[in-house]
């Protein structure tokens, strides 16, 4: 037996299908057996894409939710409400601009490589996107907590500053509640040189004491949700300079 599940808008402000496919399931019964499905339905499952706008838009307000064999063959309909409007900003349907780096940050444009790289995601995904100097890519990991992201410098420095960026979008916390700020000397043999237990997303700098290494690395430990980690910018920095007492 296939199971679907369909959306419809019935005031659409733009041109849409009658009805849209969200969901798909292939459910094996034995004569006269039942079996539950079930399926997630999000804000952007209902969502139309705003070209003028440049994002995803759902207007508040009543959707249709159809399950059936086959888009012929609807056997259930529920209405859902849509208590406010959503939305969510398509990067690439604006101007690429870089928001370039601060001039020394030593891991700008740098090689990096990561644990893992989540795939079709709407932003990709590959580690050096932490390092590229665009605010609208991120690296993302797989769904899982213990990943980590890794930049190479090119050559040893003195350090003593992390700046993290974390993404914050539709599915919410993607940043790490624990992890460690990690260096080396040839990208194989680790040593910390901090450690967060309460990272609370956005834009984390930590500083710890001035140590020389080629490799960075920050090693999440634990997810603050569901989702992947997802890091916009990951920047290193030297010690700051001393000032006078």
């Amino acid at each position: 037996e296939v199971v679907q599940l369909y959306v419809h808008d019935p005031k659409p402000p733009v041109a849409k299908p009658v009805r849209e496919l969200k969901g798909f399931a292939r459910v094996e019964l034995l004569p006269g057996e039942t079996k539950m499905v079930s399926f997630d339905v999000s804000a952007r499952d209902l969502a139309y894409c705003d070209v003028g706008g440049k994002q995803w838009k759902a207007n508040a307000g009543t959707y249709e939710l159809q399950l059936g064999s086959s888009s012929r063959d609807i056997r259930l309909k529920l209405s859902v409400q849509l208590a406010s409007t959503y939305t969510q900003v398509i990067p690439f349907l604006k101007p690429q601009t870089p928001a370039f780096p601060a001039t020394n940050d030593l891991a700008a444009y740098r090689p990096a490589r990561a644990s893992s790289e989540a795939a079709n995601t709407e932003y990709g995904s590959h580690a050096g996107l932490a390092v590229d100097g665009n605010n609208s890519t991120y690296w993302k990991s797989r769904n899982a907590d213990a990943q980590w992201l890794a930049v190479d410098l090119g050559a040893t420095h003195r350090i003593g500053r992390v700046r993290l960026t974390w993404a914050t979008d539709r599915f919410g916390a993607s940043f790490a509640r624990a992890y460690h700020i990690q260096i080396s000397a040839d990208g194989n043999s680790w040593q910390d040189v901090d450690a967060v237990a309460n990272g609370q997303g956005g834009v984390e700098t930590r500083e710890f004491a001035p140590v020389a290494a080629r490799w960075v690395r920050v090693q999440c430990e634990r997810r603050a949700g569901r989702e992947g980690y997802k890091i916009v910018s990951f920047e290193v920095f030297a010690p700051a300079p001393a000032t006078d007492q």
